[in-house]
């Protein structure tokens, strides 16, 4: 996953891009295109990432598919949660992890500033901030979401949950990038 998410930073939304397929789809396309969007990365990954660390890709897609038989063939009741468990979320992925964040938006993504969705998520809403400074670890995201609310506070307009004004009022159709460059 490493090196299809490092494309993804690099061509953004592109024809190529692994990770945003599903961000040009329907929210109920992105929903049954997630069955397939992590097997998706990881032969985009596999393709990228250097020959020595090919193997190891192998090595992890082969235990991945053995704990999934395991699973099934001993009928375990923990193997089967934990198995229905991580196939929800990943198949939820698409539309959670994908379209929410890059729908109608542009290279940059949405924003959310619900302190509870953002502990919900692992800071994975803070969005455009990881796009814009990728670098910056994902427990500093918060902090870097306060200092550009200072200097850029159109960026937290566009959130990735929409409030009840979103949906009944006044809805912002545009990504507040696009603002930037007006």
């Amino acid at each position: 996953m490493k090196y299809s998410h490092l494309f993804h930073h690099y061509k953004p939304l592109s024809d190529d891009d692994t990770e945003d397929y599903l961000a040009h789809q329907t929210w109920y396309q992105a929903l049954l295109g997630g069955l397939l969007f992590r097997v998706r990365i990881y032969r985009h990954g596999y393709h990228l990432a250097p020959k020595h660390f090919k193997p190891k890709i192998i090595i992890e897609s082969l235990c991945i598919l053995l704990l999934s038989f395991c699973a099934f063939y001993y009928q375990s009741a923990l193997f089967l949660y934990q198995f229905a468990v991580m196939f929800f979320i990943n198949a939820s992925s698409g539309l959670i992890a994908v379209w929410g964040l890059h729908h109608d938006c542009d290279e940059i993504g949405r924003t959310e500033r619900n302190p509870i969705v953002n502990a919900l998520t692992f800071n994975l809403f803070y969005h455009a901030e990881h796009h814009l400074f990728p670098a910056v670890p994902t427990d500093n995201l918060p902090k870097l979401a306060k200092r550009l609310d200072k200097v850029a506070p159109h960026f937290s307009k566009n959130s990735v949950v929409p409030t009840l004004q979103d949906i009944f009022g006044n809805k912002n159709d545009t990504c507040p990038i696009r603002q930037l460059f007006a």
